[in-house]
């Protein structure tokens, strides 16, 4: 008896440990959206609450950086501090009645980790290509040869040109919503694509198809491929590094925080608008063959709208110049550009063109999420500016308004005549 006893204390007290080491954490929120500090990134009411999702998964921007992970909800917030490969599980109870299970990753999510052809090497050297501005490596599809690929660094998939299919050898196996240029479409997409450039080789690479590319331009790759390494773009030398271990930052370079939005990296930069100086998170959009463009997550969270110096308008756009931009240790006077209007929301991102971005030597450390860049010799290239387009651009206004006063003489002199010859038949 006292053997029994002793066994079902021994296993209630297992039973209670077991519980408690299984009880989760619980915050409370009577709202559906909830912010996040994830290191030094505010996402201010970003993550939607989800009961149905056991448990919905949120993953840390920067997985190998030991940060700080919060959540924070309208009564209540929880913190951890993260480490890479970890998970940490919580609830959030809604309205005091739904449990929303929700997970911190400190893992990296929708990605291809490249092999290396040489294993000895501690990082590869791929030459590339300018094209208006854009930098292009030449690679292999599904082992097929001489595959032109732009490095977009604001391509948040991979994507091949719709005219380049039966030359790249793809096969597709289902469909991703795509929204460009060519608005918002269900296109073909393939999750058994394989990927080679230089001495790196990517498996199993998800790659949707796009209908807005040049003839030219066969696929369209992005930091999706290079998450967990060191990017190294020299406009100089016209070479990309991919770097497999930390490095010695050169001298010269300055050092940017980096934020990530579907792996594309975006950095702050200082704009200069009727003497006031405005700082926001641009995409570093290295497939943008322009100088920039100014979305309404800028012109809706600064009241600038008024106060640019507009060209002219068109729809829910203006053509505008901005005075000022800086971007490191570089700064662009009078650049043309579009802004939309924040009253007429379109999910256009504000982004920096490599127009300008090209005119700097660049490293991407996506292991810390820092961004490292240095003024080449590119600096002082020409861009779309005012003092340069304005000429143009009287010029063309000048052309269009002789034209258009042509034709309108012309149709009241052939009014005129066919009045006049009216007239002598009577």
């Amino acid at each position: 008896m006292k053997k029994a006893i002793l066994s079902c204390a021994v296993l209630l007290i297992l039973t209670m440990v077991t519980n408690a080491q299984n009880t989760l954490p619980v915050i409370k929120s009577n709202a559906k959206s909830v912010s996040i500090r994830d290191g030094h990134i505010l996402k201010h009411n970003s993550w939607g609450l989800d009961p149905s999702a056991k448990p919905d998964t949120y993953h840390v921007e920067i997985p190998r950086a030991n940060n700080k992970v919060t959540f924070v909800t309208d009564q209540d917030s929880i913190s951890f501090d993260t480490q890479y490969g970890k998970v940490y599980n919580f609830v959030i109870l809604l309205n005091g009645k739904d449990s929303c299970y929700t997970r911190i990753s400190a893992n990296y999510s929708g990605i291809n980790m490249p092999i290396q052809l040489k294993t000895s090497a501690a990082a590869d050297t791929i030459p590339f290509i300018m094209r208006n501005s854009r930098p292009y490596v030449v690679g292999k599809v599904n082992g097929k040869d001489n595959i032109y690929m732009m490095l977009d660094l604001g391509a948040g998939i991979t994507c091949v040109n719709i005219n380049s299919v039966r030359k790249t050898g793809m096969q597709f196996d289902g469909k991703i919503s795509v929204m460009n240029t060519n608005g918002t479409k269900d296109e073909p997409s393939s999750s058994k694509t394989v990927l080679q450039i230089g001495n790196l080789r990517w498996e199993n690479v998800n790659v949707v198809q796009v209908r807005n590319l040049d003839d030219e331009d066969d696929m369209i790759i992005g930091n999706s491929l290079f998450r967990d390494q060191i990017l190294e773009i020299n406009y100089d030398k016209k070479i990309l590094i991919v770097h497999q271990k930390p490095i010695d930052v050169p001298a010269g370079y300055t050092g940017h925080l980096v934020q990530y939005d579907q792996h594309r990296p975006k950095i702050k930069i200082d704009l200069h608008i009727a003497d006031k100086v405005f700082s926001d998170w641009f995409l570093f959009d290295t497939g943008r063959d322009g100088t920039m463009l100014i979305g309404e997550d800028f012109t809706g969270e600064f009241d600038v709208w008024p106060l640019f110096n507009t060209i002219f308008k068109f729809g829910t756009k203006k053509i505008v110049v901005i005075p000022k931009v800086k971007i490191g240790s570089l700064s662009f006077a009078n650049i043309v550009t579009n802004a939309n209007d924040p009253a007429h929301p379109t999910g256009k991102q504000s982004l920096m063109g490599n127009e300008l971005l090209q005119q700097f030597n660049v490293i991407l450390d996506n292991k810390t999420g820092m961004m490292y860049l240095k003024a080449n010799s590119l600096q002082g290239a020409a861009y779309e500016q005012w003092d340069n387009m304005k000429y143009k651009f009287y010029g063309a206004i000048a052309g269009i308004t002789i034209i258009l006063t042509a034709i309108v003489w012309a149709v009241f002199r052939f009014i005129k005549r066919l009045k006049n010859n009216r007239g002598s038949k009577v």
